[in-house]
């Protein structure tokens, strides 16, 4: 299941109502962040607060997170992750962070890139940071986009969960992100597994996938578990104007449950 956090959806800066770009996506497997504009860290840690004061046990923690998904290098996108790195390192974190953005497939000299952005923001990190680097492993990803087609990330850091750039159409490289949960088995049925008496290494084979003899019969692991549960898509498109070549199920290989798309007006 894919639970997002819409926590930013202002153009270029904040408005009275709206923060610029961000947003947190729970996944089975950890938390990501897609986009990080501006006063992010702060947005999240507010939004964490107020799930926790519903009672609910829905969070958006920043321990959680396990990558961050940029889809251009506007600073409304961008310019919140380096303080939050910086914070995640004061709050003591340890485990390993991902970061992947687009990258032109030929450099630019005309337009800001993130290979130049991620070279000044270690830069800047190393000097700022007493030990000169983070407390906490980084790996850089930058994807070079060409053309119209979805590319698969050649890092995925969250096991059972798929990353997708699409690319998109705006004044610098961008692509919009799909978050991909594939079809999963259905759930095993353990208390009819028991039910039968069968001993916990039994029940452990069938869940397992693999048949099992009990009294005579032969048990089909098929029996003991649920329809499969459909695979979950989602899909946030950044800034783009219309048209995307690749938005359309063909290029994206079946419907999405959920497009979040740009809705600024283009000076037409």
């Amino acid at each position: 299941m894919l639970e997002l956090h819409v926590l930013g959806t202002s153009g270029s800066r904040p408005t009275r109502g709206r923060s610029v770009s961000g947003n947190f996506l729970s996944t089975p497997s950890g938390g990501i962040v897609i986009d990080c504009g501006e006063g992010f860290q702060e947005r999240l840690l507010k939004h964490d607060l107020a799930l926790k004061a519903t009672g609910t046990n829905k969070r958006a923690r920043a321990s959680r997170i396990r990558a961050v998904l940029l889809t251009h290098s506007h600073l409304d996108h961008c310019w919140g992750l380096l303080p939050f790195l910086y914070t995640m390192d004061l709050d003591g974190r340890t485990a390993p962070l991902t970061i992947i953005a687009p990258t032109a497939a030929q450099g630019s000299e005309t337009h800001p890139d993130f290979s130049g952005l991620f070279e000044s923001w270690r830069d800047l990190l190393s000097g700022e940071l007493s030990r000169g680097s983070l407390g906490f492993p980084v790996e850089w990803v930058l994807i070079p986009v060409e053309g119209d087609e979805p590319i698969d990330s050649p890092v995925q850091p969250l096991e059972g969960v798929r990353l997708t750039a699409v690319p998109t159409r705006h004044g610098v490289v961008s692509v919009g992100w799909m978050v991909t949960i594939p079809e999963r088995p259905g759930r095993f049925n353990r208390k009819r597994a028991a039910s039968l008496g069968l001993t916990d290494r039994q029940v452990s084979r069938l869940a397992g996938g693999e048949s099992v003899s009990h009294d005579g019969a032969q048990l089909d692991p098929t029996d003991f578990r649920a329809e499969a549960r459909p695979p979950c898509r989602l899909l946030v498109s950044g800034d783009t104007t219309r048209g995307v070549a690749s938005f359309n199920q063909e290029s994206l290989g079946g419907p999405v449950d959920l497009l979040v798309h740009e809705a600024t007006y283009t000076s037409e």
